[in-house]
């Protein structure tokens, strides 16, 4: 009797340690799992979300200052046709004072 009782504790021994192990493994490998793939993912957004704002940011600082420039350069040369045709006016209203 004390053999198969032996035996018996020895075999439920055995398959509770088991039991335990896989439980423990599958739990301790989802927290872990989950912990790295919590921190790839704030980590790979962190990126993107930066390169998208850094991309965004040049993209539309390029259009204004393209856009800047053409109004710069539009207002120059509305600035340049009018002092030529005040220049070409005070030349008649000289000559008109000179003759």
């Amino acid at each position: 009797m004390a053999v198969t009782t032996a035996g018996i504790m020895a075999v439920a021994t055995t398959v509770i340690t088991v039991d335990i192990m896989v439980v423990t493994t599958a739990v301790a490998t989802t927290v872990t799992t989950v912990g790295i793939m919590a921190v790839t993912t704030v980590g790979i957004m962190a990126v993107t979300t930066e390169v998208i704002m850094v991309v965004t940011t040049t993209v539309i600082t390029v259009g204004i200052m393209a856009a800047v420039e053409d109004v710069v350069a539009a207002g120059a040369g509305f600035f340049n046709i009018g002092a030529l045709n005040q220049q070409k006016e005070l030349k008649k209203l000289s000559s008109f004072f000179v003759s």
